[in-house]
């Protein structure tokens, strides 16, 4: 009798601890993700700059990938004037939320990525940034078109690093009379969850139950 409860106890451990590894082993390949948007409009002319920001809740995670959106305008006011896509430029940093000091920075576009722009161009919508992309934003230095690209410098900076709950935008101009209308931007970022100590723990504990219970159900040796 005393055999039969300790292969019951033996085999529910072992059940226990192969779920535990199975669960694992699906979270292990979903990698969750969250986003925030911001849409703070701005209005940009001349040599001035805007700074939007994205306050995640803290999370102990290492991030994984990032991508970025953001809705915007730019265009001559007069139709004989150029749109100087060549005067603005947009960059990401992940902050320090105690210094408020940038930890990493990037240009998803900087000045002069793109050519000044002919007579008569105009700029309103969507560009989506995704270290994925098939195409640079500046493949064609002289089309500032709508769509998604990879930006000028990869986004990948910020894999592997902590979870950073606080992000900046700057948007910079250095040109008047080709005004920027920023209407809103959204910071998606994918991460991987660090598990908690009590995780593996709880996971030798089980491991060690099994080996425990295996031991005691070996058949001893005949003197």
């Amino acid at each position: 009798m005393s055999a039969i409860c300790h292969i019951a106890r033996s085999c529910r451990a072992a059940a226990l601890l192969v779920g535990l590894l199975a669960a694992t082993a699906v979270n292990a390949q979903i990698i969750p993700s969250i986003s925030l948007s911001d849409n703070n409009p701005a209005f940009l002319d001349g040599s001035t700059a805007a700074r939007r920001y994205f306050n995640f809740a803290p999370l102990e995670a290492k991030i994984e990938a990032v991508t970025f959106s953001i809705n915007f305008s730019k265009f001559a006011v007069l139709d004989d004037d150029p749109p100087f896509f060549d005067s603005f430029a947009l960059v990401l940093s992940s902050i320090d939320s105690t210094l408020f000091t940038p930890l990493k920075s990037l240009l998803l576009i900087d000045f002069n990525s793109f050519n000044t722009g002919f007579w008569g161009d105009r700029f309103s919508g969507t560009l989506n940034f995704n270290d994925h992309a098939p195409s640079f934003v500046n493949s064609d230095p002289n089309a500032l078109l709508t769509g998604t690209y990879r930006p000028v410098n990869p986004l990948d900076i910020f894999g592997g690093d902590p979870f950073a709950n606080l992000w900046e935008l700057q948007i910079v101009t250095g040109t008047t009379g080709a005004p920027l209308n920023y209407f809103g931007s959204t910071l998606n970022i994918s991460y991987t969850p660090v598990p908690e100590a009590s995780t593996f723990g709880f996971a030798g504990a089980l491991l060690l139950v099994g080996l425990v219970f295996r031991k005691r159900l070996q058949p001893k040796s005949q003197a």
